[in-house]
Order: structure tokens, then C-alpha cells, then sequence
């Protein structure tokens, strides 16, 4: 199996667990969280807020501006977007990247009835970029899977994490923010409990951006995602 198919696998093992744990009642929102693996609705859109107000204050991003381009790695059902339309009223490009084909073309049905939206069925280390590159550079989700299950993460994971960060910084001309979990926020016990997860160090991860770029950046932060005790963080660099 070739490490694109092991990441095809294994990213669809960790949603399928999650999609048959949906109790059929709930409402269609909270459903189309939970599928994508956000523990809830309102979890959901508290991230995409933060990750906004980041992209706003750390970036200065210009929502109306009809010529900004967004890339979105792993981007699952375009709900991000949907957010960043309604909520920011962002006119902007945007395109969107997941590895996962049923997501692609659920997102697709949902979200592509504009055409500055455009999705793309493939995984991210294996597309062929070309010379391509994007004002804002976004992931949420993509370093979410252990890639070294159903061992603990550790060297595939990580090695997964630094080619996706040292590709977000290729294809980045202003700005690449990463979200990810804090393991510094969860005891041993509870990152054995959910051994599909994979964690990160914050120092691990700004570490791989400044590899990545050689030192040429003009900003690197972290910051955490406002309750849940901080355990969401997002690492940006700026260009």
C-alpha cells in the first residue's frame, strides 16, 4: 500500500467511526459537524470565529476584496467557506482540497453554486500544484488523523505534519495558519482514550514552519482557541 493510499485509509477509517457514533435525530447542521469529526455544531463555527480573527488581525485580511484567494487543506464539506461567505461576507476566491472523495462531493452539492468556489478531490502531498499559490493558505483538520495507528502518534504523523507545513508555506504568498491539538492540554491517559487523534507540541510545530521557510517569514504565532481549556491552537506564519 502506498502511503497515499495508507493516508486514504486511514482518514476514512476516522471519519466512519465518527459518522455511525450520529444519532439520526440531529439536526442537520450538528450532523454535518460531527461528520468531519467536530465534536459539535456550535465547536464548529467557535473555531472557524477564532480561525477569522486571526486571519483578520494576525493577516489583515480583506473580506471584500474580490481578488484574495483562499486554499483550504482538508477541507471536508466546505463548511469553512460557508462560514467565511455568510459570516464575513468574504468575496474572495476560494478553493478547497480533501482527500476524501465522498466529502468532495458532498461539499460540492453544497457549497459550489458559486463559481468562485472550487473543489478538488485528491490528497494534498500528492497533487500536482504546478507553480500555484494563494494569498491565505488554511488547514484545519489535516493533522487531526494518527497516521501511525493503531500505535500511539509519533514518526509518520509528525512526518506528515512537516511535509503539509513546508507545502502551505510553498503555496503561501502572505500568510499559512495550521490548526491543530495541544497535547500539552491532555494527559496520557486521555490521548491513549482517543489514539486515532494525533497531538502536537506548539514548540514541534513552529519549528517545522521556521524549517520550512529557512527563518524568511516576517511573523510566526500561536494562539489558542478560547475555551475547552485551550486545547485547539492555530500556528500562523506570515510572508
Amino acid at each position: 500500500m502506498s502511503e497515499e493510499e495508507l493516508r486514504k485509509k486511514l482518514n476514512n477509517d476516522f471519519y466512519s467511526r465518527r459518522i455511525v457514533q450520529i444519532e439520526q435525530s440531529c439536526p442537520p447542521e450538528e450532523n454535518l459537524a460531527k461528520q468531519v469529526g467536530w465534536r459539535s455544531y456550535n465547536s464548529q463555527q467557535e473555531n472557524f470565529q477564532f480561525l477569522a480573527d486571526v486571519l483578520a488581525d494576525v493577516a489583515n485580511i480583506d473580506w471584500s476584496d474580490t481578488n484574495t484567494s483562499v486554499l483550504d487543506l482538508g477541507c471536508g464539506l466546505g463548511e469553512l467557506l460557508r462560514y467565511l461567505r455568510q459570516k464575513k461576507e468574504f468575496q474572495g476566491k476560494y478553493t478547497g482540497i480533501d482527500i476524501l472523495d465522498d466529502f468532495i462531493k458532498m461539499g460540492s452539492k453544497l457549497q459550489s453554486n458559486d463559481n468562485r468556489n472550487y473543489f478538488i478531490s485528491s490528497d494534498v502531498l500528492s497533487y500536482e500544484w504546478k507553480d500555484s499559490q494563494y494569498d491565505f493558505v488554511l488547514s484545519i483538520g489535516s493533522v487531526a488523523t494518527n497516521y501511525d495507528y493503531p500505535e500511539p502518534y509519533g514518526k509518520k504523523t509528525l512526518e506528515f505534519a512537516f511535509k503539509l507545513v513546508n507545502l502551505m508555506c510553498q503555496l503561501s504568498r502572505k500568510y499559512a495558519g495550521l490548526h491543530y491539538i495541544n497535547e500539552k492540554k491532555y494527559s496520557p491517559e486521555e490521548i491513549i482514550a482517543n489514539r486515532d487523534f494525533a497531538f502536537y507540541d506548539p514548540h514541534d510545530i513552529e519549528e517545522m514552519f521556521i524549517k520550512a521557510t529557512s527563518g524568511n517569514y516576517k511573523k510566526l504565532i500561536t494562539k489558542a482557541v478560547p475555551g475547552n481549556r485551550e486545547a485547539k491552537l492555530i500556528t500562523s506564519i506570515c510572508f
